[in-house]
This record gives structure tokens, sequence and C-alpha cells, in this order.
């Protein structure tokens, strides 16, 4: 992520400078995603036995960054993401960001973009941060609360600009997100706009998602097994094939760059088979 997070604020800080000075609809759209302890080695395009067609597809019509980095833990990761400085820099303890660090959010805001949040937040609980941190719009799960209150899969406990609302067991977080993702490059499809959409997938519990068999019975929605792992990840690829879908049909890509990251390694009770026949553990929290 090292990498990844030097070429985002590389692009952001010549925004105001130099995109500023075109007309508005040469301003491209900018859509982040943050996968939540996602591996590479989950990817098919990095030789997975998953099923990642849509992600596998982003890789080969654009730029892979093979040799990128990122810390082994979610905020401190998240956290440099977000403000482009390393950890010694503005790290202050976890689940949380030093309210006076400004954003790549900021930054688009200052360059004329509309700008959005939607999933996993988990950066201090005051409803009022998203907006303070430069983000116009959100959609977010534990904000105000602890996960302890609500899991964020079936029957998510959501707040979405300055609304709280606990949803259905029918209901699942994900696509909760990528529906609020999908509605916003809708609503803003006549101007420029920047979306950071930190996923909550494929983060543990390990419940079932909607396109896995035990998802029929409501019961069994909330029981852990590292076998839904795999519906996961696929579910991963669901949701953001429906983005792409969305930006084509609202002839969107040629103005867009799609970024796809992960916040660290795989959970390291997951244990990932590739195609050359070679297991793979989880390095989520590893130094390598």
């Amino acid at each position: 992520m090292k990498v990844i997070n030097s070429f985002l604020w590389e692009c952001l800080a010549i925004i105001p400078s130099v995109l500023m000075a075109q007309t508005a609809n040469k301003q491209p759209n900018i859509v982040l995603i943050l996968a939540d302890d996602m591996g590479r080695e989950c990817l098919g395009c990095y030789g997975s036995t998953y099923q990642t067609p849509n992600l596998d597809k982003l890789s080969e019509i654009g730029v892979r960054f093979d040799n990128c980095f990122s810390q082994p833990l979610s905020t401190p990761s998240r956290v440099q993401l977000m403000t482009g400085k390393y950890n010694n820099k503005n790290y202050s303890c976890f689940g949380h960001l030093n309210q006076k660090e400004k954003t790549f959010a900021h930054l688009a805001k200052d360059a004329g973009y509309t700008t959005m949040i939607a999933g996993k937040w988990q950066l201090g609980r005051n409803r009022n941060l998203p907006n303070h941190f430069g983000f116009d719009h959100y959609c977010l799960w534990q904000l105000s609360y602890d996960r302890m209150i609500k899991e964020r899969y079936a029957a998510p406990l959501i707040e979405q600009d300055g609304n709280i609302k606990l949803y259905s067991n029918n209901e699942y977080g994900p696509d909760i997100f990528t529906q609020y993702v999908i509605d916003f490059i809708e609503k803003n499809k006549t101007k420029p706009f920047f979306i950071y959409y930190p996923m909550v997938l494929v983060h543990d519990p390990f419940y079932p998602t909607p396109q896995s068999d035990v998802w029929k019975d409501p019961s069994m929605r909330e029981v852990r097994n590292t076998a839904n792992f795999t519906k996961m990840v696929e579910h991963v690829d669901k949701n953001i094939n429906m983005i792409f879908n969305k930006l084509e049909n609202l002839n969107l890509l040629n103005n867009t760059i799609i970024i796809f990251i992960g916040d660290n390694g795989t959970n390291r009770n997951i244990r990932t088979t590739m195609k050359d026949g070679t297991i793979v553990r989880g390095g989520e929290g590893a130094n390598n």
C-alpha cells in the first residue's frame, strides 16, 4: 500500500492546480475500493482457486501493482492511506483517526469533487466525523456504535447521512453499501465525484452470504464457519461488478479511475488453495 498510497496522494495533489483549469466534465471520477482482510492470494489473477472473474477482468484492462505493501493491521493501514502519512507521523490508537488530520477527501473537495464514503468506519465513534474528514455523504457501519451491538452482515445497523437504521435479517450489509454507492453515482453522474468504499467484506465473522446454501435458513445467518469465506470473496467480486456495470451503463468508465486495494493480509485462520496446489495461510498481523 505504500506505493498505492503515494500514487493516490500524488494524483490528488495535482488536481487543484491542473484539473481545476479544465472544464468540469474533464475531471476524472475516482472510485477507491478497499477490501477488508483480503490478501492477493484470494484473487484469480494471482493464482487463486476462488472465483473472481470481475476483479480479474479489471486487472487485465487496467494497471496491476504487483510490488505494493500495506501495514499488517486495519486501522494503521487505513489511517496511512487516508492521510498520506506513515504511521509514525500521525497514528494515535486503534480505531481512531486524529481529528487534526487532513484526508484525501479534503483534497478532493478542494478540487471541486463531491465526496462520499460507504462501508466500514472504525475511526472514532462520532457521527460528525465523516463530514469533518471531508465526506459530503456517508453510509457506514461502526460509526457511532460498537461492532458488539450489531454485526455488519445480516440485519446490520447502519448510519446514513445522519439517520440510523437497523435492517431486517433478510438484508445484507455489503449489498446495502454497494447500492448506496450505485445510487450516489446516479445522482452525481454529471459532476466529478470521489468515492471511498472501505468494504466490510471479507472480515470475520465468517458468516454466510445470500449466495450461500445455508442462507436459506435464517437461523444460520450468524453462524461462524471458515467454509463461508469462499462465498464472501465471491461476493466482493459480485459487488464490484455492480459498480463497474453502473459506471459502464452511464458511459462514465472512460472518465473514471477505479482503484482496488486491500488494507492488510487475509485472516490467519484462512488457508487458500492456489491453482498450482500450494496452500497459502492468511498473513494478517504478520510482518511479511
